[in-house]
């Protein structure tokens, strides 16, 4: 008799959910509700006692692939007789190891994402700072932010990115050998928030605080189900320049392989 009323209480409750789902969903395209409304609303349905069932057959939004290239590297001076053309985000990352720095490709990348439909549907699928109060304090004052609220937050107002999605970050691979280096193809599962960026030449600045320069280029695969929140690029935002997408704890990284190039270690890192 118990099981009956479990199952009919799931019945009732997936019938619910979808109900919302569709309902809402509809309402998105023609009055701009967040999808996070969808997720808020069915929360509110479910009791504590049922909130685990649930939470795991609702959906995030997925977001659109974010594609920047190529990046062809603008001539302001009218000085340059042969520009670079990146191709993909391991050019890229291999143009920001060898020169190091470059202002005028870092622009040209913060122009051309404010451009990109994908880009400005991601950030329209974002709740406002002022209504995640957690992760607008890890963005004004990340030295003293909660990773835990932080997270609750990530968890319970993000979305997916889409396989295929590529960014970049600045750190040391947490599994390293005797050597110093990465341990390629053993899983590690991130317990707090992972930043990263749209820019290598942001991600790059970051490494420079290490003893070890790497520059991770992070490939978003198929299993990877983690919520992300992406910071706006707005001149008003804080660190909008920073170009940042907040993955939430819980991502599961691999290392498949490692190169140097003159200032950095590039590692091609895959969430899973």
């Amino acid at each position: 008799m118990k099981n009956s009323a479990n199952n009919k209480f799931k019945s009732d409750s997936q019938r619910l959910a979808l109900s919302l789902q569709v309902s809402l969903v509809f309402k998105e395209q023609w009055f701009g509700l967040g999808v996070s409304v969808v997720h808020t609303l069915i929360l509110r349905y479910v009791t504590n006692q049922h909130f685990t069932y649930l939470r795991g057959f609702m959906d995030y939004s997925v977001l659109p692939i974010v594609d920047l290239y190529p990046i062809e590297e603008p001539d302001f001076g009218g000085s340059i007789i042969s520009p670079e053309i990146l191709n993909s985000a391991d050019e890229y990352a291999d143009f920001i190891a060898y020169r190091r720095s470059h202002g005028a490709v870092q622009s040209e990348v913060s122009e051309k994402l404010s451009n990109l439909n994908a880009y400005k549907e991601c950030k329209r699928k974002m709740l406002r700072l002022k209504d995640v109060p957690n992760i607008n304090k890890y963005r004004n004052m990340p030295e003293s932010y909660c990773h835990e609220s932080v997270q609750k937050e990530l968890v319970k107002n993000g979305c997916y990115l889409s396989p295929g999605q590529q960014l970049f970050h600045g750190g040391i691979f947490p599994l390293l050998n005797d050597c110093g280096e990465p341990i390629l193809n053993c899983e590690f599962t991130l317990t707090k928030p992972l930043s990263t960026t749209f820019c290598a030449m942001i991600a790059g600045a970051h490494s420079d605080t290490h003893l070890t320069r790497q520059l991770w280029v992070v490939s978003v695969s198929e299993q990877c189900k983690v919520p992300v929140y992406v910071f706006s690029n707005a001149q008003n935002q804080v660190q909008g320049r920073e170009l940042e997408v907040l993955f939430s704890g819980g991502a599961r990284i691999k290392c498949l392989n490692s190169r140097h190039n003159v200032h950095y270690d590039i590692l091609e890192i895959v969430l899973t």
